[in-house]
């Protein structure tokens, strides 16, 4: 862009020496119409005028030259420009891919977490019913225990009474064969 400026000025610059010098060599020629001017002058100025012309075709050919990079160059933005914009899209679907990924992992991830709490809930229930339960089995062992020892006690009791009662019958028995076979029982 700055060289485009440049030439543009020299360009300018060209032109306006070109015009001062035709108005110059327009006035000589008015003056030479008046009074002739001399060969060497006249050859001078002509002189100047074709290195005017050459500096001026130099110009031109420097100015197609900065045109042609300018053109290359803008061809090159554009390209750029619509690779980035390619890029730009495919960044933006990326995007949008990884995010509703990322939302429905997260979704996911809030059930499995909270399917995670029903089920350590409901293990937690489990778990005191279970001690409720080893309790309660506890207690009734324990209440069967003691009616073992009471069961043995009064099994004991009961053995220790039969015996006594078949003892106390035997006795009983021994009496009364003793009373009915007695010579006072004849009687």
């Amino acid at each position: 862009m700055h060289s485009s400026v440049l030439v543009y000025e020299q360009l300018r610059d060209v032109i306006e020496i070109q015009q001062r010098i035709l108005v110059d060599f327009k006035q000589k020629d008015e003056d030479r119409e008046e009074t002739m001017v001399p060969r060497k002058q006249y050859e001078a100025v002509l002189k100047q005028l074709e290195e005017e012309k050459l500096r001026h075709k130099e110009t031109q050919i420097l100015l197609a030259m900065e045109n042609e990079k300018s053109e290359f160059a803008s061809g090159e933005i554009e390209v750029l420009k619509k690779q980035l914009q390619k890029e730009r899209e495919s960044f933006e679907k990326t995007l949008a891919i990884v995010k509703k990924k990322a939302l429905k992992e997260s979704t996911k991830n809030d059930q499995l977490i909270s399917r995670y709490n029903e089920i350590e809930s409901v293990a937690l229930k489990h778990k005191d019913m279970l001690n409720e339960k080893e309790t309660e089995i506890k207690k009734l062992h324990h209440r069967l225990n003691k009616q073992k020892v009471t069961l043995k006690v009064q099994m004991t009791d009961l053995h220790i009474q039969k015996k006594q009662e078949d003892y106390i019958a035997q006795i009983l028995e021994k009496k009364k064969k003793t009373k009915c076979g007695s010579p006072n029982n004849l009687l």
